[in-house]
């Protein structure tokens, strides 16, 4: 029962204290120009592509595990 207790927490506190968090906007520095943004997500993706390849050797490995067992 306990770890159900956590899981539920830890569901609850990720998804309902949810908080976005976005780069700020360039400020005028008198200059004229802005100053360019830093580009913080162009490789999203192939974060994303390699947590799914890291899951997918997991899940295989437990079940791997259970079936010699």
């Amino acid at each position: 029962m306990k770890k159900y207790t956590t899981i539920i927490f830890l569901f609850f506190f990720t998804f309902l204290f949810n908080t976005k968090v976005f780069a700020d906007d360039p400020v005028d520095n008198g200059a004229g120009y802005d100053i360019p943004t830093a580009p913080i997500d162009d490789y999203v993706w192939v974060l994303a592509i390699l947590g799914f390849i890291y899951i997918f050797m997991k899940l295989k490995s437990i079940q791997n595990k259970k079936i010699q067992n």
